[in-house]
């Protein structure tokens, strides 16, 4: 299967750059980008990105865009990547605002991915604003092929972006994607990070390309070979845990294996060893 991929907007800092609330739309709109082509050509699709970077206007931006996608004339889907304003709720009120995906109308082919995107993206604790229609939006409107646009979360929302991570959330989108097309999220060693030590001096969080509000939490990652599992603020377990129902061992030991997953390797559950990313482990 064929798929685009952009980012909406300019970068910051340039005319028509987006929203701006907690978040800036145009900077997390490319992360999320950037990550589901990745994920999506890990699954074996091919995906082009189609950002543009070097418009002099909205319209030009939209323009560009959409002329980037129709030059792939054997793409199946185009996916806009976006995030909502309006909420202001910049302190929290404890209740998120939430995702919704546009499509051109309801018998749009994408209406059944946009589906699957909202419902992977609720999982993850938004609100679930389901599937909207617009005959309006440049990019649904001149687009020649099924074009979804992804509103992934609110960035005036404080809500929405205690739960938000661009990785979690391009790797929902994407999951979505692969749900109606087929296909899986193939796991991802991640080696570009880096560990930093908590303010309490003793957990651990990894952050990512030097941003402090993109960090491992809430899922199991792979990170230099060995899996490791965040809590929802980020912090990486130990111990026996208990996690969407099931049981696992992570490494207790305050050492440079503290946090790795275990397995048992033997019937009666005493010798143990990591598990790694070429593992057959499967979490769930």
């Amino acid at each position: 299967m064929v798929i685009t991929s952009h980012a909406g907007h300019n970068p910051d800092g340039k005319i028509a750059c987006g929203a701006v609330g907690l978040i800036k739309e145009s900077t997390e709109a490319r992360n999320v980008n950037t990550k589901v082509i990745s994920l999506l050509k890990a699954a074996d699709y091919t995906a082009y990105d189609c950002t543009v970077d070097d418009g002099t206007s909205q319209s030009d931006v939209l323009a560009k865009i959409v002329a980037k996608c129709n030059a792939i004339i054997n793409t199946e889907l185009n996916i806009s990547i976006h995030f909502n304003a309006g909420a202001s709720d910049l302190t929290g009120n404890g209740v998120t605002t939430g995702t919704e995906v546009y499509v051109y109308s309801p018998a749009s082919p994408a209406k059944s991915y946009a589906e699957a995107i909202c419902k992977r993206i609720s999982e993850l604790g938004y609100k679930n604003r389901g599937v909207k229609y617009s005959t309006s939006l440049a990019v649904l409107k001149n687009t020649n092929k099924p074009t979804l646009l992804v509103e992934c979360c609110f960035v005036d929302d404080a809500d929405d972006i205690r739960l938000y991570n661009a990785d979690i959330m391009a790797r929902a989108i994407a999951q979505g994607i692969l749900d109606v097309a087929g296909g899986a999220i193939k796991e991802e060693n991640i080696t570009t990070g880096e560990w930093l030590r908590a303010a309490d001096g003793v957990r651990w969080w990894y952050r990512f390309n030097g941003d402090n509000n993109n960090y491992a939490k809430g899922d199991f990652y792979n990170i230099n070979g060995y899996r490791y599992l965040f809590d929802e603020d980020g912090y990486m377990l130990t111990g026996l845990v208990l996690w969407n129902g099931e049981r696992y061992l992570l490494a207790p030991e305050q050492n440079s294996n503290e946090g790795k997953l275990m397995k048992t390797t033997d019937s009666k559950g005493y010798a143990v060893e990591f598990v790694t990313v070429d593992s057959a482990f499967k979490k769930g």
